[in-house]
């Protein structure tokens, strides 16, 4: 089971309306799911989110009889609640940076909440938020997306991107040593000096080469700070992701827009109201 807290508000690049969000204020929703493995579309729609095939998703379940927080705010004090609808999740293999794995997920946000927040219309779309703010949350499906890492066992072996660390540290030493006996050299031209220039471009292009390939294996192995792990160690997610929502555009276009982001931790099923 994983704790779920949505940071709601304008972030750069998003294309809902212009005047949402403007004040700076943000909305966090706080819920608990759990990450089961029945499959999706017995009963409910096929989703284009997951891309295809559609028909491979899993159930994402709301913990607590499908209710979520909306925290307080700078404007807001109180909190109130928020009623969701249990969804989806599909991990995406080489769909991430660098050829890596994503987690898509999608829960659905059902517009009848206490008399406390606001409920309604606004150029067509049905809000959730608290009554007088200029940031809301779309009613209707939310989705996710983070960075997805099985748990693998090396047997004490290194990891490849310590190799290339290694590797590049053992061509910076060889990169040294060379540059030192260049400077010893006080001739003004001998064929051991052309010779320690081509060394020396062959190095440079070599250091060039390994930090892309550690750049890479960086983002296929990210550092533990940025990941959450499960309760049994089997995987671990970026403790931070995207989140957005869907919008029909004329002629049946698919839009997603950008909601902010979220952040998640791993619980114990014992830490979760039943």
């Amino acid at each position: 089971c994983w704790k779920v807290v949505l940071n709601v508000g304008r972030n750069p690049g998003t294309w809902m309306p212009e005047e949402w969000g403007q004040s700076g204020e943000r909305l966090k929703l706080t819920f608990e799911v759990e990450f089961c493995h029945d499959s999706l579309y017995l009963d409910q729609p096929k989703e284009e989110f997951f891309g295809f095939p559609m028909s491979i998703g899993r159930l994402l379940k709301v913990r607590n009889n499908g209710l979520a927080v909306l925290g307080p705010t700078s404007t807001h004090m109180n909190s109130k609640q928020v009623r969701l609808r249990s969804g989806g999740w599909k991990v995406c293999p080489k769909e991430g940076p660098a050829g890596t794995t994503i987690l898509k997920w999608y829960v659905e946000v059902l517009n009848d909440g206490d008399g406390d927040i606001e409920w309604g219309q606004d150029n067509g779309i049905s809000k959730v938020g608290h009554r007088g703010s200029d940031v809301y949350l779309p009613a209707g499906r939310i989705y996710g997306t983070c960075g997805y890492f099985p748990s693998t066992s090396r047997g004490g072996t290194s990891s490849p991107k310590q190799i290339l660390n290694q590797q590049r540290d053992q061509v910076y030493r060889q990169y040294d040593d060379l540059q030192v006996e260049m400077e010893q050299d006080t001739r003004l031209i001998s064929w051991d000096k052309v010779r320690n220039i081509q060394k020396k471009k062959a190095l440079e292009s070599k250091i060039d080469n390994l930090t892309q390939e550690l750049n890479k294996a960086m983002i296929q192995e990210p550092d533990t700070s940025i990941l959450r792990s499960s309760k049994d160690g089997t995987v671990s997610l970026t403790k931070e992701g995207g989140l957005c929502c869907k919008v029909y555009k004329s002629g049946g276009s698919i839009e997603y827009h950008i909601l902010g982001s979220f952040g998640l931790v791993a619980i114990n099923n014992d830490e979760v109201k039943k």
